[in-house]
């Protein structure tokens, strides 16, 4: 039975390989938090934990591949999107990147609040190792890099509400965001 459901959960995994990296999350989202979310999943879906942590503190322990230099950029894409609400609150970290992706985020709700202010709400689902590793297999496979099958998705979820600042013309996070414990 439990080679039947891996069987099952792999065949899923590779029929529903369709872009999340790729698919728009939201019509409400501007184009560049749209994109700050997409970098995010990529990111969760073609690095592991590890990885992601070495990444952020800029070691040379691990050798820099196509796809971690991709994952590197990404990173790199995301931070540009961050505005220090207080620097004191949040935790900061030796590395350039005091914000890693852990998890997928889907995109439950967009409100505007202003012009210049959103507030997206969005649950996240923690992805199973064996699955970020199937992912990562297709990534270096060229294969594409698509939104993650529900069989590769942890019961483990989350609900975020980051809210966002259009300032100067550009899109801004909030690095303060908000994680909701409880419905």
């Amino acid at each position: 039975m439990r080679m039947v459901c891996r069987t099952s959960a792999i065949l899923g995994l590779l029929l529903f390989l369709q872009a999340a990296a790729h698919a728009q999350q939201s019509p409400d989202l501007p184009d560049d938090v749209d994109r700050f979310y997409q970098a995010r999943n990529t990111i969760a879906t073609i690095s592991t934990p590890m990885e992601r942590a070495a990444l952020a503190t800029n070691t040379t322990d691990i050798p820099l591949t196509e796809r971690l230099a991709r994952a590197r950029s990404l990173l790199r894409s995301i931070a540009a999107h961050e505005l220090p609400i207080d620097p004191g609150m949040i935790v900061q970290t030796d590395g350039a990147f005091p914000f890693i992706p852990s998890a997928i985020l889907e995109i439950v709700a967009v409100r505007k609040k202003s012009e210049d202010e959103l507030e997206v709400e969005a649950t996240a689902y923690h992805l199973d190792h064996e699955y970020v590793l199937l992912y990562i297999q297709a990534y270096e496979s060229g294969k594409k890099l698509e939104a993650p099958h529900q069989f590769s998705l942890s019961p483990v979820t989350s609900r975020e509400v980051h809210t966002w600042r259009r300032i100067g013309g550009r899109w801004l996070r909030e690095s303060a965001g908000m994680t909701l414990l409880a419905d």
